[in-house]
């Protein structure tokens, strides 16, 4: 059975809030090496693997169903359902904080005049520059 995979929608997510092409490569290159990094840890690698001795020493008690906690597997359970509550809590967290900075921005830009916008928004210079931090950007969550 395939599971969802999220790393599209995750990345899609990382592109629509950078605004300039540089965050945006930098953004998307952090994010595909944490992928990546999870990927080699949670792999099964070969006795020959470079990595052995730190996939070992990292998964060495990890298995979140074991032996011991048949047949219910009450420990593994909980720990599954831990680390959903505070991804779901991460991820509100994140979205509350990106609702509270277009609020502010809203309020910044609200309280220009149409000819402060014309010109806010004319000047390329600055608005390469400041990319997402511009009062006329609004982050998507």
């Amino acid at each position: 059975m395939a599971d969802p995979y999220f790393h599209p929608i995750v990345s899609a997510w990382i592109s629509e809030n950078s605004f300039d092409v540089k965050k945006r490569a930098i953004t998307a290159a952090t994010y595909n090496v944490i992928v990546q990094v999870g990927s080699v840890i949670s792999s099964r690698k070969c006795s020959m693997c470079p990595l052995t001795f730190w996939h070992n020493l990292l998964t060495r008690h990890t298995e979140l169903y074991r032996a011991d906690d048949q047949p219910y597997y009450h420990r593994g359970n909980k720990i599954l359902i831990s680390i959903c509550a505070l991804s779901l809590i991460v991820f509100l967290s994140q979205r509350e904080y990106l609702r509270w900075l277009n609020k502010r921005k809203a309020r910044a830009w609200d309280a220009m005049s149409s000819e402060e916008r014309v010109a806010y928004q004319a000047d390329q210079v600055e608005r390469e520059k400041d990319g997402n931090k511009r009062l006329d950007f609004r982050f998507q969550y």
